[in-house]
């Protein structure tokens, strides 16, 4: 869940909980059982000369976050413990078997890997949501009340409670739908299982490709099979985006490299780096350019930047068309809108902005129809600003790191 583009993440929680009462024909039958498993002590500390020992696709993206912020040797070391875990506990994947037997192996697996996570203290955070991989692998403490109840309350914490709680008040490890996955990919990686990450707007999950060229959804945040039609019924996509690029469609690995660099223009954008952030979306695009996030986060910029100098009307209206041509969500065509709002065409801003429908991002179609009506552009008084830290300023561990808060969380 990535888009910088969100105007209000409270409409987004009102449409997703309104929801709730037409799922049940699509909830999972089963939720996480890591019951047989044991806590697991805090990571041990590894020398300050520690280099990686596994080459996966994580190990790549905490690389190429090192411009953003501090990656340390801990990152690494903890990546490489739950990677060695991985690999003694999994079992190749089986051939010459049927599809039945097959299927209960991949779910087995991925379980597995579930429990793994959860015995080491990663969670999914009670509040906010996790940018990059180095921040989930980045250890927190939940020293306050707030942050720590809102985790325990959190249903993605169901079958972690008992493990969150004799970890209190932590090192716990803090990933969401994307940055969870990442650990899965690199799972797949080493251990050469079919497994990809999938994209829809708003999440992440992976799935294990079947030998029939079926496939399994997995949902990292809480450790059980799902599928498509799940997705669909809790995000309310509507059944003629379905398989539109980005809804619902296993990303490639130029997409997922696009995908990452995208994540460092919002930490970029974050720490008011914008000529950063700038160059961070133009080398996803230039990676790859079939989904529409770096165009639409670029085009946004270009559009409200409180720094006038990177304002840019003519470049916020072709980035804003390529994205919108890629995937025409109301969120697209309110970027759209208001690049045309900058550059002074209120007719066309009016026209795109009657065009939006489906915006699971949350834009304010109506506010901003009437800004342009009235002959207004548009603005983003929060623009640079995490909308949602998941982290408690003062929690760092034994002040080993101290992240510039304001900025990558």
């Amino acid at each position: 869940m990535k888009i910088y583009h969100i105007e209000s993440f409270l409409a987004v929680f009102i449409i997703w909980a309104g929801l709730i009462g037409r799922l049940s024909a699509h909830e999972p039958a089963a939720g996480r059982d890591c019951t047989g498993y044991a806590y697991a002590p805090a990571f041990a500390t590894p020398l300050a000369n520690y280099k990686p020992r596994f080459s996966t696709i994580a190990h790549r993206f905490l690389d190429a976050e090192r411009d953003v912020g501090p990656v340390t040797a801990r990152e690494y070391a903890i990546l490489d413990s739950v990677l060695d875990e991985a690999r003694s506990s999994l079992q190749p994947a089986p051939e010459g078997i049927d599809r039945v037997a097959y299927k209960r192996f991949a779910i087995d697996s991925l379980k597995k890997v579930d429990c793994i996570l959860v015995r080491h203290g990663f969670v999914y955070p009670g509040i906010g949501l996790v940018n990059l991989l180095s921040d989930g692998l980045d250890s927190t403490l939940f020293v306050g009340s707030r942050h720590y109840n809102a985790l325990l309350n959190s249903s993605h914490s169901a079958g972690r409670i008992d493990f969150i709680i004799k970890r209190k008040p932590g090192p716990y490890y803090v990933v969401d739908c994307d940055t969870a996955s990442y650990i899965y990919l690199a799972v797949g990686e080493l251990m050469n299982y079919p497994i990809s990450m999938v994209q829809m707007p708003l999440h992440n999950f992976v799935r294990w490709r079947l030998p029939d060229e079926s496939y399994i959804d997995f949902e990292t945040m809480d450790g059980i099979e799902t599928n498509d039609d799940y997705y669909v019924a809790r995000w309310g996509i509507p059944r003629s985006f379905i398989g539109e690029p980005g809804v619902l469609t296993t990303m490639t690995a130029s997409q997922l490299l696009a995908y990452e660099n995208f994540g460092i223009g919002i930490a970029k954008t974050w720490k008011r780096d914008y000529k950063g952030a700038i160059a961070a979306y133009q080398k996803a695009i230039e990676i790859d350019a079939t989904l529409s996030d770096s165009f639409n986060n670029l085009a946004w910029l270009y559009a409200v930047v409180p720094d006038l100098r990177y304002r840019d009307a003519s470049q916020a209206v072709a980035l804003a068309k390529k994205a919108v041509a890629i995937l025409a969500t109301g969120d697209a065509l309110d970027t759209l809108a208001c690049a045309y709002a900058l550059g002074g065409d209120y007719q066309a801003a009016i026209d795109a902005e009657s065009q939006a429908h489906w915006a699971p991002q949350g834009s304010d179609i109506n506010g901003n129809l009437a800004l342009f009506k009235d002959g207004r552009p548009c603005a983003d008084p929060k623009f640079g600003i995490d909308p949602r830290p998941f982290r408690e300023v003062s929690s760092s561990q034994d002040n080993i790191i101290q992240r510039d808060f304001n900025s990558t969380h």
